[in-house]
């Protein structure tokens, strides 16, 4: 098949656990602005905590059990491993929340700050491990709960660095650093499995006569992105393919960055 054919379009971001193109760009839209809002916190940690709203609406969605568990169902996964994964995030996530509330409390004392931020940062911990755990649900099913993965970092960053400016010589300097070696290590093991996951859904089907193009070359199928399903077939070239998905790796790749920007 003729160069001219090999035009490949540029994958979007697309999550198949989310039902909404939008509700994924919603989504990294927040986890966007917590991260901005990093530095104003940890100066106010002193006084009233300016804690943006977005890392409540990010909460809201990690306590989102039936879209989470619909998330895992989609995977895969048994129903009934799938409700426990959810009450267990659940049970955490809302621990979060409650040490949350009351650390805006303007008129609490240091001593009560410090006091609250602690279990905050284990339940954090906790969350982590259950991400982190390779033989877990939400390990095993990456594609799906990525995104969650994403939206609780952004939670975590904002508990740790008010940790870091209520107790600084608990939390910052190496254990600062230790702390964000370990997300880092989290992320690209969750990338590795992400890719094995999600490049096993591309492949190349053999197209022959009687097409607009003619070629035997094969048109690209991704069985978790129609849309672009439909485009690739005119982009049926013997290179198709890994065109394909190397635009698709970069697509992703800037996502993963944004993740891996404040750690």
């Amino acid at each position: 098949m003729g160069q001219a054919y090999c035009s490949c379009p540029i994958p979007e971001l697309y999550f198949p656990s989310f039902d909404q193109q939008v509700k994924i760009l919603e989504l990294q839209k927040d986890i966007n602005e917590v991260f901005s809002y990093v530095v104003s916190i940890t100066q106010k940690v002193g006084g009233q905590l300016g804690i943006p709203p977005q890392v409540f609406s990010l909460i809201g969605i990690l306590s989102n059990q039936q879209e989470i568990k619909k998330a895992l169902l989609w995977a895969k996964i048994e129903a009934r491993l799938a409700e426990t994964a959810v009450s267990q995030l659940n049970a955490k996530i809302f621990a979060i929340k409650h040490r949350l509330d009351i650390l805006q409390n303007p008129n609490i004392t240091k001593e009560c700050r410090q006091l609250e931020i602690v279990p905050a940062i284990h339940s954090s911990d906790e969350i982590l491990y259950l991400f982190g755990d390779k033989s877990y649900v939400f390990f095993r099913s990456p594609v799906a709960t990525m995104p969650y993965l994403a939206a609780f970092l952004a939670v975590y960053n904002v508990i740790l660095q008010i940790a870091i400016g209520i107790i600084p010589n608990s939390y910052g300097g190496v254990e600062e650093q230790r702390r964000k070696e370990e997300v880092r290590q989290l992320i690209n093991q969750y990338k590795s499995a992400f890719w094995v996951s999600r490049f096993a859904v591309i492949e190349t089907v053999t197209v022959g006569q009687g097409t607009e193009w003619n070629s035997d070359d094969g048109a690209v199928i991704d069985a978790y992105n129609r849309k672009e399903d439909e485009e690739m077939q005119k982009c049926g070239c013997s290179e198709g393919k890994t065109r394909y998905m190397a635009a698709l790796r970069s697509t992703y790749e800037a996502y993963f960055a944004t993740i891996l920007q404040p750690f």
